[in-house]
């Protein structure tokens, strides 16, 4: 099944959903290409409305098809890791070979200044050395015309050198900022050649969150997703997200938030207590942050900032769902655990804004960054990327040739839910044939790749 940017045949294993009345959510939903679940029900210009109680918010269930190694062992991984290995080897020998001429221009500078500081040093040396021999043949000249000469000589020698000294530096700064620049074309093309591989659907990556952020009147979208170590950011194209491209208020996203009990209240002269209840249909959505277990949604009734902003927030636990709402008071904030049937609600809201994390992976324009330890290492030390990524492919890779049925391949069996296979295999001469292709310190950072069985 096509899907935006290739097939998609799910992703790693997923828990069962978890439904809260008319909803049903997916907390560890990581095959987030609406197309592998039979497309999105939702209105056309994704400003997705929960409809309760008939219709269903939330993310659609997976198809079921599994892999298999080539020995009919189920295989741990639910998308085509043979296809993707393809796209880790094209793009990957493409990075390395990249990175390689980056390093070369690094070494041919480092050797230019190591030549130039070796031919300064002998250049100061010689014209120390004339310059001493010219002043004592000139101090024993006997004649006024010979001692001038002398001094014409040592002029001259004194200006040479510093000519050449010059010509030295100036010939290695042209030289080393030609190098600079193509050293660094060359590691943009690495970058370049990472993030279009990043930016594949089949990778097994979950969704680590969605963040929606209301800045001069329209909603910057930012999606993060997680693979094994490396936090991926994507950049959002708005085209699509017409509907987030305004302030929204409550009710426009969520038929069902017309008010919430947001605490406890007397009545005036009586003891006995009420419920305090806030009208926010017609409140404002100022930002999202929608993970895949929890979420956090600010929202204001003015969009002037003269009020702190209602806090709702909603996280899903093996046991259950729970919800509270924060919202600031005059002595501090006031935390109230949501009553069921605003749970009810704000899980409607959560499904919502899940399908918009959907919308969202499906107008992924690029990768912005890829942070592993905390360092953007795909702007810092791509190599550093591509060597992570090595390294966690390489074991399945490893695993794949050892259970395969034939030396020269790597196979795995795709199984349907009807009970058909299909075999996925991918030759091992041209991955050898790829790799001999690169230069030998490129194709060491995808020497893992070659399984040894």
């Amino acid at each position: 099944m096509a899907c935006g940017q290739g097939r998609c045949d799910g992703s790693v294993p997923i828990a069962a959903p978890i439904r809260v009345g008319a909803h049903e959510l997916d907390p560890d939903d990581s095959c987030v290409c609406p197309s592998a679940r039979g497309g999105v029900d939702g209105d056309a210009d994704t400003g997705l409305r929960c409809r309760a109680p008939s219709a269903r918010a939330g993310v659609l269930p997976l198809r079921a098809v599994r892999f298999l190694y080539g020995d009919s062992e189920p295989f741990p991984w639910r998308y085509d890791f043979l296809h993707v290995l393809r796209l880790l080897l094209r793009h990957g020998s493409e990075a390395a070979r990249a990175l390689h001429v980056a390093e070369m221009e690094s070494a041919a500078m480092r050797a230019r200044v190591a030549d130039a500081k070796e031919a300064l040093t002998h250049l100061v040396r010689f014209t120390s050395e004339a310059e001493a021999a010219i002043e004592t043949i000139a101090l024993t000249a006997e004649h006024p015309e010979a001692r001038a000469m002398g001094e014409q000589l040592l002029a001259h020698a004194r200006r040479d050198a510093h000519e050449r000294a010059e010509a030295l530096k100036t010939e290695l700064k042209r030289a080393n900022a030609a190098s600079a620049d193509s050293a660094a074309s060359a590691t943009e093309r690495a970058r370049e050649e990472l993030r279009t591989f990043l930016l594949h659907e089949e990778l097994g990556a979950s969704l680590e969150a969605l963040e929606l952020k209301l800045v001069d009147g329209r909603y910057a979208v930012s999606l993060r997703h997680r693979l094994a170590d490396v936090s991926i950011v994507y950049a959002v194209s708005p085209k699509g997200l017409d509907a987030w491209q305004e302030p929204r208020r409550l009710a426009s996203i969520s038929d069902e938030l017309d008010s919430l009990q947001v605490g406890m209240k007397k009545k005036l002269f009586r003891r006995d207590m009420t419920r305090e209840m806030v009208r926010v249909g017609d409140h404002y959505l100022l930002s999202a942050r929608v993970e895949a277990r929890r979420a956090t949604v600010e929202i204001a009734k003015k969009l002037d900032g003269t009020k702190a902003p209602l806090s709702l927030e909603l996280e899903v636990e093996e046991d259950g769902i729970y919800a509270h709402i924060e919202r600031p008071q005059s002595d501090g904030a006031s935390l109230f655990p949501a009553v069921p049937s605003d749970v009810e609600k704000l899980s409607g809201l959560f499904a919502v804004l899940q399908r918009v994390g959907q919308e969202a992976h499906r107008r992924r324009v690029t990768v912005s960054a890829a942070e592993l330890g905390g360092v953007d290492v795909l702007t810092e030390d791509p190599g550093a990327l591509l060597a992570h990524l090595v390294e966690r492919f390489a074991p399945t890779v490893d695993e794949i040739a050892r259970r395969s049925p034939t030396p020269r391949e790597l196979s795995l069996k795709l199984e349907h839910d009807d009970g058909r296979r299909e075999e996925r295999y991918l030759d091992r001469q041209l991955v050898d044939a790829l790799l001999a292709d690169l230069p030998p310190r490129a194709r060491e950072r995808l020497a893992a790749l070659q399984p040894t069985a």
